[in-house]
């Protein structure tokens, strides 16, 4: 199958203007502008977007399979003097196949000899109330312990079930027997992507379907595999990630949820509302914006942020749904509102909670 594929030479520098990191900026992602798009119209955008710490050059590429070329515009990201990365954006097919839904793969590879290679992915869905996950597009469970065969807490993935619909599902391109709209994940042997679809191989053929990620830890929660390459691997305990962050699986470091800052996400930026939802920075205080993406909201409306590892892909804070376009209700906040305000707390809002400002 044909493979979409672009290439962008990209200048980056540090994002360090403030005296703290941008914890989730820091290297390479992809995020989806309209993750979950109608049959016929609407367009979504597809951005890898690098903010490395580090001074760097190389090329991104995004691809997919069976993508139409002629239904894609490719472009870069461009905000005040700094390219931060490329895009396509995929207008509705204009034939049956409806080829731009799936997963959508981004490569970051440094001009280095030997090359340096960074991946990440994400998603675009066509949008039905037979395949509505509820915004799920990725699942993180973890392990009761160390090389554990058994995970902890009960976990599934699947859609809402309408009538008496059955459905097919495909683990790595393998097709399973179980046709309910939800699927267990029992051992860590259920990582992997999933595909479902309404029974009956055209609907999976002609891409109604979608996908969703199951990301298997290798420590409990909370942990990260310490390997220094004398001793046996173990888990130690990592950061206490804090407003959603999550550990990564293989270091003591936290991945942040969009517009937080500091080693633990404890603080958001010090800007003003209308100037919070910033994606990185360099020493010299140019800043990227949800704003500057082509196509973006000036509030990360519609934006799925994919950050890899065990982070795996979720809303823009203060979004919700298939479409990351429903606002939280009144009382939760964060990425895909999974965060409770605290009782009594008045200067709670969607998109920060009752956070601090971080210190400069």
């Amino acid at each position: 199958m044909a493979v979409l594929t672009i290439g962008i030479f990209l200048l980056s520098l540090a994002p360090q203007a403030h005296g703290y990191l941008y914890e989730p900026a820091q290297g390479f992602f992809m995020v989806a502008n309209l993750p979950s798009v109608e049959r016929s119209n609407g367009i979504s955008y597809v951005y890898a977007i690098d903010t490395n710490a580090v001074f760097r050059t190389g090329q991104i590429e995004i691809s997919k399979d069976g993508l139409d070329r002629s239904a894609v515009k490719e472009g870069e990201i461009w905000a005040e003097d700094v390219q931060w990365g490329c895009y396509i954006a995929i207008a509705p097919p204009k034939i049956a196949l409806p080829t731009r839904f799936g997963v959508y793969t981004g490569t970051w590879t440094s001009d280095e000899s030997p090359p340096a290679i960074e991946t990440s992915y994400t998603f675009v869905r066509p949008n039905s109330k037979f395949l509505d996950t509820d915004g799920v597009y990725t699942l993180t469970v973890y392990p009761t312990a160390f090389m554990s065969t058994t995970l902890a807490g009960k976990n599934s993935i699947g859609v809402r079930r309408v009538g008496c619909t059955r459905y097919t599902w495909f683990k790595d391109g393998k097709k399973l027997k179980h046709t309910s709209a939800r699927l267990p994940i029992t051992c860590p042997e259920d990582g992997g992507l999933y595909t479902v679809s309404r029974a009956g191989s055209s609907r999976r053929i002609r891409g109604w379907c979608v996908q969703i990620r199951v990301i298997v830890a290798t420590c409990p929660e909370g942990m990260y595999v310490f390997d220094d390459g004398v001793a046996e691997p173990s888990c130690l305990g990592g950061l206490d990630c804090k407003n959603g962050g999550v550990l990564k699986d293989n270091k003591a470091k936290c991945l942040c949820n969009p517009y937080f800052g500091s080693s633990t996400c404890g603080c958001v930026a010090p800007s003003p509302e209308d100037d919070l939802f910033i994606l990185g920075d360099t020493v010299s205080g140019q800043e990227l914006y949800c704003k500057d993406l082509p196509g973006g909201n000036p509030r990360c409306r519609g934006l799925l942020f994919c950050f890899g590892n065990l982070y795996g892909c979720k809303c823009a804070p203060g979004w919700r749904g298939n479409r990351c376009d429903r606002p939280c209700s009144k009382g939760r906040w964060g990425s895909n509102c999974e965060l409770a305000c605290p009782e009594n707390e008045s200067d709670c809002n969607r998109f920060v909670g009752p956070n601090l400002i971080c210190d400069d």
